[in-house]
């Protein structure tokens, strides 16, 4: 797959278009968006520049790569589930 875009914070960019909580220390993932869809950039020996560089992560790119089938999802409650023992 191509993605032609910028390389954005993802937590900043989910903050700031779905207003989500941002704590002021958090760590930065990376990601692209290509037609209102956002892909997390995976850390590797090829999209290293990506995390290092900020001048990078400011122009214009076209990444090529492979997309993995994974679902994102924002905790907005939490509930332990007890299990019976037999």
């Amino acid at each position: 797959m191509q993605l032609r875009g910028k390389v954005v914070c993802l937590p900043e960019e989910m903050h700031r278009i779905f207003e989500t909580d941002l704590p002021t220390n958090h760590e930065h993932i990376y990601g692209s968006d290509a037609n209102g869809v956002y892909y997390t950039l995976l850390r590797t020996k090829l999209s290293e520049a990506l995390f290092a560089d900020q001048r990078l992560r400011e122009k214009e790119l076209l990444l090529t790569g492979k997309v993995f089938r994974i679902a994102n999802l924002q905790r907005d409650a939490m509930k332990s589930i007890a299990t019976a023992r037999l």
